[in-house]
């Protein structure tokens, strides 16, 4: 323990490592992005329309689908995916319990169970060895989690279900510029669905994209995600036909408007947080009670939603959460990426589930934590995160 001034942290008396605050996120628009917000207001078509069009086309361009749908967050590209793919009452999905609770909900929403399997150790995803035993007559598809942008193991999750004639749909809400076995996630499986929400490398404030290589389940999802209805025959005006299920999911010519001009600016955008990364990675080297996350295989690529790093709670002796106030106190925002579906209490009570079914995510969970990383920050920024993480270290280091 050091009893310095110069040591000690913000919350026992000191000045704070920093004069502003650092936030877990922030999205970051640019003069262009407002400008093109600006043009659609002064169109008069603010619902969807020809831009969002072209955003469907460049997104699917971009990760490398052949079809892509635009709908209003990420939550309902995973439910209408669900149900495009025919998952309804009675079936079961298999998927992981380090996600938001959004991928257990779109499952149940449907009407199926979400089947909770571990995670693997070191990816933080779900664990194909895992998988297989999971399976059984009723289960309809597989839903992998991207979680903090690392690919899951997408080559034997695929091969997997596809032996046993199952479904694969990724939840690539963090996952946009990620890749497996050097092909971008967009291209695996029966379909992928992405979030677009202002915390995500990507946003249009809120939205979402339901991408697939299937032209039919694109069309499926096309139209279910406007109250069902088909287009009119030629020449027959509004005399259009409602064939199967419906909502209101559309996205508006606005959030394309962002989104096209978002788009613009990932690979910058993602080489700069691989570099943020790569500051992390030294900056905290010396600190004992931190494990960074491990570097992707050969062939794969992290997006880098998230950085995440693992406290060794031997090493101090304050508790995560003491630790996430303490670091507020140093204005700097930190956070957890996420408490276990198995440990929420609706899904125990619903699943029948508890902390003991997935150890490996249990554990994870509980330690945890995610340091900000978005285009707003600095190398600098970086440095002041790891030296109050250093400080308090050495002030409650065991």
């Amino acid at each position: 323990m050091g009893d310095s001034q110069q040591n000690r942290p913000a919350c026992e008396g000191a000045p704070p490592v920093r004069t502003e605050s650092l936030p877990l996120f922030a999205p970051v628009i640019t003069e262009e992005g407002i400008a093109a917000v600006e043009r659609v207001l002064r169109s008069g078509w603010l619902a969807t329309g020809p831009l969002v069009s072209d955003f469907e086309t460049a997104f699917a361009d971009t990760v490398g689908g052949a079809h892509a749908v635009a709908v209003t967050s990420g939550s309902i590209a995973l439910e209408l995916a669900l149900e495009g793919l025919g998952v309804g009452a009675g079936d079961e999905v298999i998927t992981t319990p380090l996600t938001f609770a959004a991928t257990a909900h779109a499952i149940m929403n449907r009407g199926a169970t979400p089947v909770l399997v571990d995670i693997d150790p070191l990816r933080w995803t779900l664990d194909p060895d895992q998988v297989e035993s999971a399976i059984t007559e009723r289960t309809r598809a597989v839903l992998p989690v991207h979680f903090a942008g690392r690919p899951c193991d997408m080559t034997r999750i695929v091969a997997l279900a596809e032996a046993r004639g199952l479904a694969v749909l990724s939840d690539c809400a963090h996952a946009i510029e990620s890749e497996c076995e050097a092909r971008n996630l967009g291209g695996w499986g029966s379909a992928n669905a992405y979030s677009f929400h202002p915390c995500k490398t990507l946003t249009t404030g809120e939205g979402g994209m339901v991408v697939t290589d299937d032209p039919d389940l694109a069309d499926r999802v096309r139209r279910s995600r406007f109250h069902g209805l088909v287009p009119a025959p030629p020449g027959s005006g509004w005399m259009r036909d409602v064939t199967g299920p419906g909502h209101k999911a559309n996205m508006s010519n606005i959030q394309a408007a962002l989104g096209i001009e978002q788009l613009r600016v990932l690979d910058e955008r993602y080489a700069h947080r691989c570099a943020l990364v790569e500051r992390y990675r030294s900056a905290l080297a010396a600190i004992e009670a931190l494990t960074v996350p491990p570097v992707c295989p050969a062939g794969d690529r992290h997006a880098w939603h998230l950085f995440n790093v693992l406290l060794n709670p031997e090493r101090l002796r304050i508790d995560r959460e003491t630790l996430i106030r303490a670091m507020a106190d140093e204005n700097i925002e930190v956070g957890i990426h996420y408490r276990p579906l198995h440990c929420l209490t609706y899904l125990q009570e619903r699943l029948g589930v508890d902390e003991t079914t997935c150890p490996v995510a249990t554990d994870v969970g509980s330690r945890s934590l995610s340091l900000p990383l978005h285009a707003a920050m600095s190398v600098g920024d970086v440095d002041g995160v790891a030296a109050a993480l250093q400080r308090l270290e050495t002030y409650y280091g065991s």
